[in-house]
């Protein structure tokens, strides 16, 4: 008997794998067969349920670490790597932006100065001088 309670509970948890109502209407029939008491069945609804969960978070953690793994192995990065690739490269744009712009306003010709709009004074006008010079022609005899 006890082993036809276990046959029983065994496949009852494969059906709740495979459908959660599954295991409560097992459950259930269970009771109303008087294979087990309404407090057992609650028990071992319960327990089931809670264990199912762990095993249930318990696989999600192996396929992630798995999908990893294999993610690692062909060098396809993850999400994150992603997203941190695409912030580096997003600020390096914006430097090479910056030193793109320095560089063009280094190499543009300077702009003349303006220039000053002066006035010119008048000279003012030669004085004649009162003492001329005078050249003398000297031949030179030989």
């Amino acid at each position: 008997m006890i082993e036809d309670v276990i046959k029983k509970a065994f496949y009852t948890g494969i059906g709740f794998l495979t459908n959660p109502k599954g295991f409560k209407e097992r459950v259930d029939d269970l009771v109303n067969n008087g294979d087990m008491t309404a407090d057992e069945g609650k028990k071992a609804f319960s327990e089931f349920e809670k264990d199912f969960k762990t095993k249930t978070e318990d696989l999600e953690d192996n396929i992630q670490n798995m999908v990893r793994s294999a993610l690692d192995k062909m060098d396809i990065p993850s999400a994150e790597k992603v997203t941190a690739l695409e912030k580096r490269i997003k600020s390096l744009e914006v430097k090479v932006g910056k030193l793109t712009k320095e560089l063009k306003d280094a190499k543009a010709p300077a702009k003349p100065a303006a220039k000053k709009t002066t006035t010119r004074k008048k000279a003012a006008p030669k004085k004649a001088s009162s003492t001329k010079k005078t050249t003398t022609n000297t031949k030179k005899t030989s």
